[in-house]
């Protein structure tokens, strides 16, 4: 709030331990002496300490400072130099006419304790105070025939207790309004009821220095430019809008809900809140939480809406509630930045550009079931249409679980570690709708997906790649996950030489490894993955089998599968299979090709494992181990040329561990190459 404002010199008068009382007068005092109330312009009615007519006018202040109740009734326009309801419990019927003063305080002194109606008629002022100064307990209600127009500010327990009711049909406007302005302020707005409306051309601040709630219900209406909740660190706002009709609107500057305090902001019941760009949580010392619930209640941003940007944001939408924005959702803007958001039972986010969970702090965002999240890539370089873990340091995390619990990433890729850290997991019939996807988009960057359960999926329109960038470029460390019934749907997938694929589910995707594949999961650690479509591992992909005492993996390929890179065989505590077990580790339409590297386990005996191709499955069988073949020298288990030109190439030396010293005897003679060709051209056995 710009402190060329009139009451931020009170402020900080008040922060110096200067509170301003009736003794800071500039005009003569007209003080109201009829315990049983009478008309405005009497002037038996006044005493003044000055000669002359006692009934107060443009240069006079008028004062209520008995503390009785009673009425006061105002029978002609008039004009005065302050209104003051100092104690007592006055109600100041204006008849129809018009009052001009330059302000309207209540509770003005210090301990003073007043009770202040305005009804029938209208206030012209530059300002009002309620609950000016320390220990003051002030009330000021506004009835519904009762229009107030303020050119500057409306303070609300400025360093007392302060509460404003405006009841429905009252019609209020200022330039700026602050609940809880000073460090003791107090203060509450109560605005209620169809036709009641309270107008800020400036700013509305719901905890200044102090603390503030501003209640909006029954079809009330308040309208400013610019709003902040929780202004000051130290200073604590609450805002809630509540029922069908309510609303709060007409931003067109940047609304800060917990600026550099704490806010606590609802809109329930059908209430409506619109705004420009709206952020939760602004500055690192500040905590704010926002709740939107129930059917038709919603906030409206023109702008991005950021639930939590530099502090700790805590959102939630549920039970029918809808957050829009026009641009983009941000959780965890700014590296301080941490947020927490919940969209459940029925609740709705939706992002008109993309959906950013750990920007550069931390972000965490909850679909549960009945719920939804759209977002959208139009416009993005990057064709993204949102990411977990956005820039490098960032941690994103985003869970989908639950019947029609929905992400709709539409017009663009979901990124799961863009240049950060993301891991998204999605269980019990949770959805994930995309037009491509990255799993560690950028270097640096993490990526981790889990689907599992009850027909969860990830449906991707374009190609999703993991351990990847755009075009196949080097990416970051990626794993995706797909347990039981989960899915994922995509054209093709891309595995880089950064990024894994594991589990028990199923990817119906034309795949591509040079990474690993990694059938089975931590708590079933081996298990059939299925892939329904062609299998192409690569020179630097790997097959990650593992066999347990009583089953084993499977890499189940429905179409064509193209082989190389590596084989890498595990077991899982101890496994003493008998000889001539035969483990299937993959099947295919059609297998072309063949593993470069095979690496096996040593079985208890000094037993092996065999790999063998058929048309269609690779297999592993138990053996006895190889026998002995000393001539063949060059390990392929034939004895041929190539084994007859070591021991000539040889010939005739002497020394330890000589190529083709077939007998081991320290030297290649003749013994030796009588040795080969005695076997010549023979397999080995």
């Amino acid at each position: 709030m710009p402190e060329s404002r009139p009451n931020a010199a009170r402020i900080l008068a008040a922060l110096a331990g200067c509170a301003l009382g009736a003794g800071a007068v500039a005009a003569p005092e007209r003080y109201w002496n009829n315990v049983f109330g009478g008309n405005f312009l009497n002037s038996s009615n006044w005493t003044s300490p000055d000669p002359g007519d006692p009934t107060p006018g443009s240069g006079q202040y008028a004062i209520f400072g008995l503390g009785a109740t009673y009425t006061v009734n105002l029978t002609a326009n008039r004009s005065v130099n302050q209104l003051m309801g100092r104690i007592g419990v006055v109600t100041f019927n204006l008849g129809g006419f018009t009052l001009t003063t330059n302000n309207v305080w209540v509770a003005d002194i210090d301990g003073g304790q007043s009770q202040f109606t305005l009804t029938n008629g209208r206030i012209n002022s530059d300002g009002g105070f309620v609950g000016a100064n320390f220990a003051t307990v002030a009330t000021l209600h506004q009835t519904a025939s009762m229009i107030w127009v303020m050119t500057n500010d409306l303070s609300v327990a400025e360093f007392g207790e302060g509460t404003y009711n405006m009841q429905p049909g009252a019609i209020a406007s200022a330039f700026g309004i602050t609940v809880g302005t000073g460090t003791t302020g107090v203060g509450t707005m109560n605005i209620d009821g169809d036709d009641s409306r309270f107008t800020a051309s400036g700013d509305i601040v719901v905890g200044y220095f102090g603390s503030g709630k501003l209640n909006i219900t029954g079809g009330a209406d308040v309208i400013t430019p610019q709003f902040v909740v929780g202004s000051i660190n130290g200073s604590m706002g609450e805002v809630h809008v509540a029922g069908a009709g309510s609303t709060l609107s007409g931003g067109t500057s940047q609304w800060n809900i917990g600026n550099s305090g704490d806010a606590l902001m609802t809109i329930t019941g059908g209430a409506v809140v619109s705004s420009a760009t709206a952020q939760l949580a602004s500055n690192p010392a500040s905590f704010s939480e926002c709740r939107i619930s129930g059917t038709g209640s919603r906030w409206t941003s023109s702008g991005s809406f950021y639930p939590a940007r530099a502090g700790e944001g805590l959102m939630t939408i549920e039970d029918g509630g809808l957050l829009q924005a026009a641009a983009s959702v941000v959780i965890g803007l700014d590296a301080t930045g941490s947020g927490e958001t919940y969209v459940r039972t029925g609740g709705t986010i939706t992002a008109g550009s993309q959906l950013q969970v750990g920007r550069e702090g931390f972000g965490s965002l909850d679909v549960l079931a009945q719920s939804t999240v759209t977002s959208s890539g139009q416009g993005s370089p990057t064709f993204t249409a949102g990411y977990l873990g956005g820039l490098a340091g960032s941690t994103g995390m985003m869970t989908i679980t639950g019947p029609n619990a929905r992400w709709n990433a539409n017009n663009g890729a979901a990124v799961i570690g863009f240049g950060g850290s993301g891991s998204l997991t999605i269980t019990s019939a949770g959805r994930l709708n995309s037009v491509g996807g990255f799993v560690g988009r950028n270097p640096g960057s993490s990526g981790s997906v889990t689907i599992g359960g009850n027909t969860s999926i990830w449906n991707s329109s374009g190609g999703v790649n993991v351990g990847l960038g755009p075009s196949n470029a080097p990416g970051g460390v990626g794993l995706v996950t797909v347990n039981g019934q989960g899915r994922l749907f995509a054209p093709v997938l891309n595995i880089g030489a950064s990024g894994s694929i594991a589990g028990t589910g199923t990817f119906e995707a034309a795949t591509t490894n040079a990474g690993v594949a990694s059938p089975g999961n931590d708590s079933t650690p081996t298990g059939t993955l299925q892939i329904q479509g062609a299998y192409t591992q690569t020179g630097t992909g790997e097959l990650a089998i593992q066999i347990g005492s009583s089953s084993h993996d499977v890499l189940s390929v429905s179409g064509a599968a193209a082989l190389a890179g590596d084989l890498t065989v595990t077991t899982i505590g101890t496994v003493n299979p008998p000889n001539g077990q035969v483990y299937e580790v993959l099947s295919a339409s059609s297998i072309t090709g063949t593993f470069a590297n095979v690496q096996v386990p040593e079985l208890p005996g000094g037993r092996t494992l065999l790999v063998s191709y058929t048309p269609t499955k690779v297999r592993l069988t138990v053996s006895a181990g190889l026998a002995p073949c000393p001539a063949d020298l060059d390990g392929d288990r034939f004895v041929g040329f190539s084994d007859l030109n070591i021991v000539i190439s040889n010939f005739n030396t002497s020394g330890p561990g000589l190529p083709g010293d077939v007998d081991g005897d320290g030297d290649v003679d003749f013994a030796d190459l009588n040795a080969v060709i005695s076997v010549f051209n023979t397999a080995c056995p």
